[in-house]
């Protein structure tokens, strides 16, 4: 049975979003994340008024401009758990007003998603942020072909010429280098496309930010698509290469000469309590023997804490994760990702640390 939470207007967004506001345009860092959980939702983000980190239950008191859907109980996008739903006909979402992802000048940031697209023609707004369309971005898609806007005081169009894949889950990403006056684009964890700035002279990625619409627009032009895990990084992501691995998996899955398990075979529930302060269980259960790896990654993908690797017999297994790194350092409070690999095949939980 296939369970889509219908949300409408203003109301219930169901989502998390990080927001990693570290000062100083100079050290590449994360500055916001999109990503849908399985069960509980919460926002994270560090508000620009007063440096303090702020955590929020999602639920019906949460307002957050916007009108889109959130799939639920259907089979997980690539980076775990549900997804945005866009319909290509009124739905978008607006990102947090007091999130750090306003940079201008000579300075370098990425965008990247997992997109699902659902035919070979589409065309619509990825992302764009809006000052006035006088300065500002967008990632958009042409009849399927990324391609990327720079707007300061006049435009400039970049074109990956490349055309995505329907019917399947692919990772996009572009970087604007204003320092070096370049964009490159990424499909799937690999530069696809690298220009030149020949027009404009730096960027500008304007204060207020949508994703799947131009909302201040007589042709908002809505895109129909999936996404997941949406990253605003400044300067080049750190996602990239993590991603190339899962590609590869989901290309290796597909291929009927490599050796593949079903699901079925293994299964990781998800840790508990969540979120948790001190220490949480986390349980799997193997229906076959065979080698394990299970590991505590950050959001930068950052292989934090190994909490087992070795051969399990068939029948369930818990083992508890103390909120420590591997040098027996107490993490910060934020999400984090507990990662099963069994014979080749993945499964992903999304944990949540409250200091």
């Amino acid at each position: 049975m296939v369970l889509v939470t219908k949300l409408i207007s203003f109301f219930n967004p169901l989502i998390v979003i990080l927001a990693f506001l570290i000062s100083g345009n100079s050290v590449a860092q994360l500055k916001l994340e999109l990503n849908f959980g399985d069960e509980d939702n919460y926002s994270f983000y560090k508000d620009v008024a007063t440096g303090e980190w702020i955590q929020e239950i999602i639920n019906k008191d949460y307002l957050q401009k916007g009108n889109f859907e959130i799939a639920r109980f259907m089979k997980p996008s690539p980076a775990g758990g549900n997804y945005l739903l866009l319909d290509g006909i009124g739905h978008f979402l607006k990102l947090p007003s007091n999130a750090d992802i306003n940079l201008n000048g000579h300075v370098a940031y990425t965008v990247s998603m997992w997109m699902y697209l659902y035919s070979t023609n589409v065309n619509g707004e990825i992302i764009n942020a809006d000052n006035g369309f006088v300065s500002g971005y967008r990632f958009f898609i042409e009849n399927n072909v990324p391609k990327l806007e720079i707007r300061e005081g006049h435009s400039e169009t970049f074109s990956s010429d490349t055309t995505l894949e329907a019917s399947r889950w692919m990772h996009l990403g572009v970087y604007c280098d204003g320092a070096h006056d370049s964009v490159t684009f990424y499909v799937n964890g690999r530069v696809i496309k690298q220009l030149p700035f020949t027009k404009i002279t730096q960027v500008n990625t304007g204060a207020t930010s949508y994703i799947g619409a131009l909302t201040k627009s007589t042709m908002p032009n809505f895109l129909k698509a999936n996404l997941d895990q949406v990253r605003f990084f400044a300067g080049l992501d750190t996602v990239f290469n993590s991603v190339q691995k899962i590609a590869q998996r989901q290309n290796n899955r597909g291929s009927k000469k490599s050796k593949t398990i079903e699901p079925e075979t293994f299964s990781l529930e998800q840790n508990y309590p969540n979120p948790f302060n001190l220490s949480t269980t986390i349980k799997f259960e193997l229906r076959q023997s065979g080698f394990v790896e299970l590991r505590v990654y950050d959001l930068l993908g950052n292989n934090i804490r190994t909490l087992y690797e070795g051969e399990k017999e068939i029948g369930v297994h818990e083992f508890t994760w103390d909120g420590l790194d591997y040098k027996n350092v107490v993490v910060p409070s934020g999400i984090y990702f507990v990662r099963l690999v069994f014979d080749g095949s993945v499964q992903t939980k999304k944990m949540v640390l409250v200091k």
